[in-house]
C-alpha cells in the first residue's frame, strides 16, 4: 500500500487521529489476554512502526524473542527505535514480505494487527499458510483487523468519506466474509469480539494439526 510507503511518521499520525488511541488499548488488552510467560517466542506479522512490540515488552521483558516482520523500510526503522535494550530480550528484524516467511515451528504467538486485511483475497491462503508453519504445534494467532457492522452501512460511509482513499483501501475485505472464513482453514477459534465504535475484530485461533483440507483429503 502507498500510505505505507511514505513513512512511518506520518502512517503514525493519521492512524492516531483516526482511532483516538482507542487501537493502542484494545490491542494492549488482546494482548493481556494471550497470557504470555517469559521465555515466549512471539512473531510480529506487520510490526508497522512497532506498537505491539512496544506492548509486549512488559510480558517479555524477563526474557523471550520477538520476531518482528514487515517490507516498508520507514516502518521498520521506527519499530526499531521504539524497542528498549535488554539482554534477555531478543530482537529480530526481519525487512521481508510476511509471505516468505523463513520460520517454522519456532513461534508460540504470531500476531497480525492491522496488516492481513490490506492484502487481496488471492493472497489470505499463502499468507496464513506461512504462520500456521511459523508456529509450534498449539500456537496461536491473534488477529486484530477491521470490520464493517453489516447492520449499520451508515457508518462505513461516514468512516470513508472522512479517511478518503486509505478506508477505501482498507475496506475492500469484509473480515467476516472473507479473512475469518480464511483464517479457519489453518486455525481453530479459540475466542472473536468485536468493537464497533472502532470498528475493529479481535480473533484468536490456535494452530490445527492439519490445515482443513489436509484433513478432509486424508480421510478420502
Amino acid at each position: 500500500m502507498q500510505i505505507y510507503r511514505i513513512g512511518g511518521a506520518f502512517y503514525d499520525m493519521l492512524h492516531l487521529s483516526l482511532t483516538m488511541r482507542k487501537e493502542e488499548v484494545l490491542k494492549a488488552s488482546a494482548i493481556e489476554g494471550l497470557g504470555l510467560q517469559p521465555g515466549a517466542t512471539v512473531l510480529d506479522w506487520g510490526c508497522g512502526t512497532g506498537l505491539s512490540l512496544r506492548l509486549l515488552y512488559p510480558w517479555l521483558r524477563d526474557g523471550g524473542t520477538i520476531y518482528a516482520v514487515d517490507s516498508s523500510p520507514s516502518m521498520a526503522k521506527r519499530a526499531v527505535a521504539c524497542c528498549k535494550p535488554s539482554d534477555v530480550l531478543k530482537y529480530h528484524f526481519l525487512l521481508r514480505d510476511g509471505l516468505d516467511l523463513p520460520i517454522q515451528e519456532e513461534v508460540d504467538v504470531v500476531i497480525a494487527s492491522y496488516s492481513l486485511g490490506v492484502l487481496s483475497t488471492d493472497q489470505f491462503d499463502p499468507a496464513l499458510q506461512g504462520i500456521w508453519k511459523a508456529l509450534k504445534p498449539g500456537g496461536r494467532l491473534l488477529l486484530l483487523d477491521m470490520y464493517v457492522p453489516t447492520e449499520q452501512p451508515w457508518l462505513r460511509r461516514v468512516y470513508q468519506k472522512a479517511t478518503i482513499s486509505f478506508a477505501n483501501k482498507v475496506f475492500r475485505q469484509d473480515f467476516s466474509e472473507t479473512l475469518l472464513p480464511a483464517a479457519n482453514k489453518y486455525f481453530d477459534t479459540v475466542s472473536i469480539s468485536h468493537d464497533e465504535p472502532l470498528m475493529a475484530v479481535t480473533f484468536v485461533g490456535q494452530k490445527r494439526a492439519q490445515p482443513l483440507h489436509d484433513v478432509v483429503a486424508n480421510a478420502v
